[in-house]
């Protein structure tokens, strides 16, 4: 059985191009930090599992933090004005996930952030533009951030996660499918519209206008007291006013 075991693995790791053979080797520790200037980009793309911290800065630069024999393979590649993050090291599932590798992205904010793998977002400042776009196609994904913006969405696609968003919108697009919650309570919103087709709760903050459409199990509860409420309900799921 070990005999089979050691033979697929090298079977695995000569499958690997030429320049990534010896990465299955490498360890994740010590962790050591390295710093990246970049051009300037205005979004952002998650493609690998990372934590990534967002910090309001004049500059534009990442942190990124991790093994440091790991990180030479860490992409931080500008397209178009979008930054992507990949990590380009084999044989990841061999390593302790007990860290995540951790990049923290500076600049003087983003527009569009692109979510497409397991990750936690964080911000450690208020992202503030006009308008901003989050859009969550992972499986499994966190986020806690702070916006101050006049237009706000935030899109999940698919699977399960939790999201906490604080700070104020001027109108809010919310779509929620999956298994995931919506804890955006803290952000107060004066046109809010949202749909939700989850099993997981929402919770929202809206001051004048709401439309939900409620299609799933998951029910939404609303805090505030907006003027005008549109409302349609087709699952299990209903929209309750909080306490």
């Amino acid at each position: 059985m070990n005999t089979r075991v050691f033979f697929l693995l090298f079977i695995f790791i000569w499958a690997c191009k030429p320049e990534n053979r010896c990465d299955c080797f490498k360890s994740n520790q010590p962790v050591s930090t390295e710093e990246r200037t970049l051009a300037s980009f205005q979004e952002l793309e998650i493609l690998s599992v990372f934590e990534v911290r967002w910090v309001e800065d004049s500059t534009y630069k990442t942190l990124i933090t991790c093994g440091e024999k790991l990180i030479e393979n860490i992409s931080t590649e500008i397209i178009d004005s979008k930054l992507v993050l990949k990590n380009n090291n084999k044989c990841n599932w061999m390593r302790s996930q007990d860290k995540r590798i951790v990049i923290e992205v500076h600049s003087p904010t983003l527009k569009n952030i692109y979510i497409n793998e397991c990750c936690d977002l964080i911000s450690t400042d208020t992202i503030k533009t006009a308008v901003l776009n989050i859009d969550n196609h992972a499986g499994i994904s966190t986020a806690k951030i702070n916006v101050n913006c006049e237009t706000f969405y935030f899109s999940v696609h698919a699977g399960t996660g939790n999201f906490e968003v604080g700070g104020h919108a001027g109108v809010a697009y919310y779509y929620n499918n999956g298994n995931s919650y919506f804890n955006m309570e803290n952000c107060w919103a004066d046109y809010l519209y949202l749909k939700s087709n989850s099993t997981g709760q929402t919770y929202v903050h809206v001051t004048k206008e709401l439309g939900a459409t409620v299609a799933g199990r998951g029910n939404v509860y609303y805090y505030g007291n907006p003027y005008k409420i549109d409302r349609d309900e087709t699952a299990e799921g209903r929209l309750i006013k909080g306490d």
